[in-house]
C-alpha cells in the first residue's frame, strides 16, 4: 500500500498555490517595493513573515523587470558573517552564466573574495578574509553600490535583520536603530 502524501508543508516555501492568504500584506510589500520604502515586517516567531517574503518575490520575480535576493542572517555572529551571506545571495541571485553576473563576478574579484561550493547545497558562497573591521565596511559598502548601480528593480530582504543588534561592530548597529525607528 502507498503511503499518502501529506499536502500540508510545515517548513519553507512551496509556491504560490500553497500560500494562504496573506493577499493584504502582499500587495501591501509589493507598493512599497514599487516606491522604494522599506518595509520591516514584525510579529513573533512562526508566523509566516519568510513565507510572505518568498511570496511576495515570486509574484515579482514573475514580471520578469524585478530581481529579489533574498538573505537570512540568523546564523550570522558579526558583519564578516553578514557580508559574506550577503554577497553569496547577491551571487546566487546573477548567476555568473548572465551578463549581471558577470559583471558581479569581476567587481567581487577585486575585493579579494574566496569562492567556494556549499558541500550540501552545490551553491556558490563567497567570503571575504580580512583582517581590520574597516575591510569589512568597504566590501559591503561596495556590494550596496554594486547593486545600485544596474539598471534593474533590486529588491533585498534581509531576514532576522534583528541580528544585527548583536554584532560587535556598531556601523550595522546604527543602521538597525534608523531602520528601526518609526
Amino acid at each position: 500500500m502507498e503511503k499518502a502524501k501529506n499536502p500540508f508543508y510545515l517548513k519553507g516555501y512551496h509556491g504560490s498555490e500553497y500560500f494562504c492568504n496573506r493577499n493584504t500584506e502582499r500587495i501591501q510589500l509589493i507598493e512599497n517595493a514599487k516606491r522604494w520604502y522599506q518595509h520591516n515586517p514584525f510579529s513573533i516567531r512562526r508566523m509566516g513573515k519568510t513565507g510572505l517574503i518568498h511570496h511576495t518575490f515570486n509574484t515579482l520575480q514573475n514580471n520578469k523587470s524585478w530581481t529579489c535576493i533574498y538573505t537570512d542572517i540568523y546564523a550570522t555572529q558579526n558583519l564578516q558573517e553578514f557580508t559574506n551571506q550577503l554577497a553569496s545571495s547577491i551571487l546566487k541571485a546573477f548567476p555568473s552564466n548572465q551578463t549581471i553576473g558577470k559583471r558581479f563576478m569581476k567587481f567581487v574579484r577585486g575585493l579579494s573574495p574566496s569562492i567556494n561550493f556549499d558541500p550540501l547545497m552545490g551553491a556558490p558562497e563567497i567570503s571575504f578574509k580580512y583582517v581590520e573591521p574597516k575591510q569589512y565596511e568597504h566590501a559591503l559598502k561596495g556590494l550596496f553600490e554594486f547593486l545600485d548601480q544596474q539598471n534593474k528593480h533590486i529588491l533585498i530582504a534581509i531576514d532576522e535583520f534583528q541580528q544585527v543588534a548583536q554584532y560587535p561592530e556598531k556601523m550595522l548597529r546604527h543602521y538597525y536603530a534608523l531602520l528601526s525607528s518609526p
